[in-house]
């Protein structure tokens, strides 16, 4: 058994029986509602040291369905697949503070919160993936 504050980095942690399924539901399909946004186009600036204007690809981001980024998952998905509840709820609410409905006052994430862990368990993992695994510089 591993000291209080034992750090085993080289395994993962083990999954109660039967969320297997949830985990991957969420950590994969969670922002499926980024595929086809992202383009890139052709802009123009000017080389600040040669002075003259060159071309350069750069992302553009152009939504052709603005339901909202956990509404838009959750609506792409379920026109393939069922969800339950528990799992509809973590789509939903993973931007956490975020998300604009948040922004504007909304409660409703802190009662799907109530309702089940997976909606900040999927909010944190988002989070540490953002700002930890992708970083570029390593940690000290």
């Amino acid at each position: 058994m591993a000291e209080r504050g034992e750090r085993h980095h080289d395994r993962a942690p083990e999954l109660a029986e039967g969320v297997e399924e949830t985990v991957a539901i969420l950590g994969l399909l969670h922002d499926v509602c980024k595929v086809e946004v992202y383009h890139t186009e052709t802009k123009r600036r000017k080389n600040k040291a040669t002075g003259f204007w060159e071309d350069y690809q750069a992302y553009v981001f152009r939504d052709p369905l603005p339901l909202g980024h956990g509404e838009k998952s959750l609506y792409l998905i379920q026109r393939h697949m069922d969800l339950e509840p528990e799992e509809a709820l973590a789509i939903r609410w993973h931007m956490g503070a975020y998300d604009s409905a948040v922004k504007g006052g909304a409660r409703d994430m802190g009662a799907a919160m109530e309702m089940s862990p997976w909606v900040w368990r999927l909010q944190q993992a988002d989070m540490c993936a953002t700002f930890v695994d992708e970083r570029e510089e390593p940690e000290e």
